[in-house]
């Protein structure tokens, strides 16, 4: 008898810019105009992508409706083009 191995599921997501170099490979970090941090996570599920995929568009319409996000004007600006990230729905 062979045991069901869980499925996982890693989602990453980056923000800030990840350009440390300019012409010629000259660093340019902490130069005017570029971006002073870079942010990279990640997050791993060990469930049914489904839940997964219906628990994130639960998320999304929370930020998207709530009185304090609808204030950030990248969140006005998500909610204006169409929404957030999509992925085919369950």
């Amino acid at each position: 008898m062979q045991l069901e191995k869980p499925e996982n599921y890693r989602f990453l997501d980056e923000a800030g810019d990840a350009t440390f170099y300019g012409r010629g490979r000259k660093p340019i970090v902490g130069e005017q105009g570029v971006s002073k941090c870079f942010i990279l996570g990640m997050v791993k599920f060990k469930t049914n992508l489904a839940e997964v995929r219906q628990k994130i568009y639960e998320l999304q319409n929370q930020v998207s409706t709530d009185r304090y996000f609808k204030s950030i004007p990248s969140i006005q600006k998500k909610v204006q083009s169409g929404g957030f990230y999509s992925f085919p729905r369950p």
